[in-house]
């Protein structure tokens, strides 16, 4: 029925077609590419890494994603999953909340508008024939100034808005600013410390032995297997791919630490990390993020997103280690954005 809910509602609307993003990979990817800001979030790379781990957890989403063409032009891309849990119906993206829409760079106001009420038209409407009482959406940084048409019309319904902090490099600033900014913070102290104990290996291509050894690692560190081998897997072909890098981090010849990055044309993510806790507090952590604002320059690529950084209080009442880690990422950050989290249903 999903199926048939999105197609009417574009119904009447000329030259105007969708796609689903199972069907059109390439054209997601390049309409992606295509922005000024393409957060790596919405990328196929990181959608299909959050697919593979939910099937590992015997969690089947739909993927309803959708690519909408105007004459064979992308103006839009909207990111969203339909999946059966404990019997019940929920919508998300598999498993994280719904991406907000991420249009073409200036397109007019009246699409964009038109485009957002009819996505937020698809999403009522499939939660209803579903009976899903409700579900989360969320929107970060997309480099724009003004409200977006969801925030807008989430305002609108009556639907519930919470804000959260989310910490950001801006790699576009010289390198001297980034180190005036890390002195700041007193976080070059440690940069420097590290440098003096460790050895950094940047690694665009990685060989089987290498990412097995730094799985082990994060094993040991978790003092288990948090995920399955096939997601390991994926991560190591990402990385060969040219969609992600990785910073190894020796003690003279033992890995001690290590930390991968995803990336897209603009935007890169800080994607997992595993660093030797029996050294601590000695500086590991510090080391890698440095190397890897070094490569993103080399990169050209603009942004790092640190995630987010949680606060007492805030919706998802996120736990003392949460929190303390998230101080850490704001030290490296040299932008704190506002990420909101729209809660729409009934129960609101």
């Amino acid at each position: 029925m999903y199926k048939e809910i999105i197609e009417k509602k574009f119904i009447g609307l000329d030259n105007l077609k969708f796609k689903f993003r199972s069907e059109a990979k390439d054209s997601w990817d390049n309409f992606l590419d295509s922005l000024k800001f393409g957060p790596v979030i919405y990328s196929n790379q990181e959608l299909d890494y959050q697919e593979l781990n939910r099937k590992e957890k015997k969690i089947f989403d739909t993927d309803l994603s959708l690519i909408v063409i105007f004459k064979n032009s992308p103006l839009v891309i909207f990111s969203f999953t339909l999946s059966k849990e404990h019997n019940r119906y929920c919508i998300s993206s598999y498993g994280l909340p719904v991406l907000s829409p991420l249009f073409k760079d200036d397109l007019d106001n009246k699409i964009k508008e038109k485009l957002t009420l009819i996505f937020y038209e698809i999403l009522y409407e499939i939660a209803s024939y579903y009976k899903i009482e409700n579900w989360i959406s969320s929107e970060g940084f997309i480099n724009e100034m003004n409200i977006s048409f969801w925030h807008k019309i989430s305002t609108k319904k009556g639907d519930k808005i919470f804000t959260l902090n989310e910490g950001y490099i801006n790699i576009s600033k010289s390198s001297e600013e980034l180190i005036k900014h890390l002195r700041k913070k007193k976080t070059y102290i440690d940069i420097k410390r590290a440098k003096d104990l460790w050895v950094a290996h940047v690694r665009n291509n990685v060989t089987f032995n290498e990412w097995e050894k730094f799985k082990k690692l994060h094993i040991q560190v978790s003092g288990k297997q948090t995920r399955s081998d096939k997601t390991w897997e994926s991560q190591f072909q990402d990385i060969n791919n040219k969609k992600a890098f990785v910073i190894f981090l020796y003690d003279l010849k033992k890995l001690i630490g290590g930390a991968m990055y995803r990336y897209s044309k603009t935007t890169a993510l800080y994607a997992i990390g595993a660093y030797d806790r029996n050294l601590f507090p000695k500086p590991i952590s510090h080391l890698a993020h440095y190397e890897a604002i070094k490569e993103l320059k080399k990169k050209k690529i603009n942004w790092l997103r640190m995630g987010d950084i949680p606060s007492k209080g805030d919706y998802n009442n996120p736990t003392e280690k949460e929190i303390s880690i998230g101080l850490f990422k704001k030290k490296f950050s040299t932008d704190i954005f506002n990420k909101n989290i729209f809660i729409h249903g009934k129960n609101t």
